[in-house]
């Protein structure tokens, strides 16, 4: 069969480029692309990811991705609102996995309240950067009024040996922006709360200002609920259970979801008693790290230094807290979500 793409390779390229921009590229092509970037690279006598080859080789502006994936997000909200429908597919089960506005949920619950806003707005963006630190290290600055998370992606992603580098700014507002993951960020929303933060083996304000793509998203979450599963229909990842993104948990509660529901799934020949076992062991847990985050976080160990310093500098982290009390507060924290060792070591 003829390849659809035979004699037409800037055609491939540009539609791989406009899935990957709005998040749609499946992960086997983003691995053949990422094969082809030496080959890329060679045949447009230009450097960089194959993202950044293409934008080169067609002069692209900078922002294209998030201008894309604005237009993405709202044609599926115009889609949404005009009641577009699928064709009707069946199967054994339905499992809804449609995220935080999802529509599936909101056929059982349809009088749910508002998301549950907790005063701060989040801000995430991707930068290509020299390394920093060690090269893999996970860096937390600032307390609950104004932090920075930043952690490399992927490493060595050109000749100058730069990393894919993600960040997110978390800053207390009174108002919440728009629920929604693909909602571009504005630079001037939340830079001057950090134009000073400039450290000597990091410009902070210099990372935010180059960039790729900026996303914001309100920190919300909803009220746990009684029951997910509904005859052969049930609720998985945020649809279910979502949650301040607080430890990882918004996307590793939702892989540990998949994975116990493929387990009951394959040992239970019932899909429907599959379903009941899933929320069984399921539901419980998450409701608590739902509620944990929003009463004790993993970052109470930073708000706690902060109120016993007053916010004034110290040179000796043990002077302030001690390593039993810090183990204790990490150890809590992961047996409510559930990879702690010992629980780990049991599964």
């Amino acid at each position: 069969m003829k390849n659809r793409y035979d004699g037409k390779p800037l055609v491939m390229l540009l539609e791989h480029y406009v899935l990957w921009s709005i998040g749609e590229l499946p992960e086997v092509q983003e691995k053949t692309l990422l094969a082809m970037t030496p080959m890329l690279q060679s045949t447009y006598s230009t450097s960089g990811t194959w993202q950044q080859v293409i934008a080169s080789v067609m002069q692209f502006p900078v922002d294209l991705p998030t201008t894309l994936r604005g237009m993405w997000s709202r044609n599926l909200e115009l889609a949404r609102k005009s009641g577009t429908t699928l064709t009707p597919q069946s199967g054994d089960a339905l499992i809804a996995c449609d995220g935080i506005h999802s529509a599936v949920r909101a056929q059982f619950y349809p009088d749910e309240g508002a998301f549950v806003y907790r005063g701060t707005n989040l801000w995430r963006g991707v930068t290509r950067m020299k390394p920093y630190l060690t090269g893999a290290s996970i860096a937390r600055i600032g307390a609950r009024h104004s932090t920075l998370i930043i952690y490399p992606i992927r490493n060595r992603i050109d000749a100058a040996g730069r990393e894919l580098v993600n960040w997110v700014a978390e800053i207390e507002r009174e108002v919440a922006v728009p629920v929604d993951w693909n909602k571009p960020g504005r630079l001037e929303d939340f830079l001057p709360v950090y134009q000073n933060w400039h450290f000597d083996w990091l410009d902070v304000p210099a990372m935010m200002r180059a960039a790729e793509l900026i996303l914001s998203y309100p920190m919300v979450d909803r009220d746990p609920l009684a029951r997910w599963s509904f005859g052969r229909v049930t609720l998985l990842g945020d649809a279910a259970h979502p949650m301040y993104p607080q430890g990882g948990n918004g996307g590793a509660q939702a892989i540990i979801d998949g994975a116990t529901l493929a387990r009951l799934l394959v040992s239970e020949p019932d899909a429907v008693a599959a379903l009941k076992a899933y929320e069984a062991a399921r539901l419980p847990a998450t409701s608590r790290i739902v509620l944990q985050n929003r009463s004790a976080p993993p970052n109470v160990i930073v708000d706690t230094v902060e109120q016993r310093t007053g916010g004034k500098r110290f040179d000796r982290l043990e002077d302030v807290i001690g390593q039993d009390e810090l183990r204790a507060i990490f150890e809590r924290y992961q047996k409510v979500a559930g990879y702690h060792v010992q629980q780990v070591g049991k599964g």
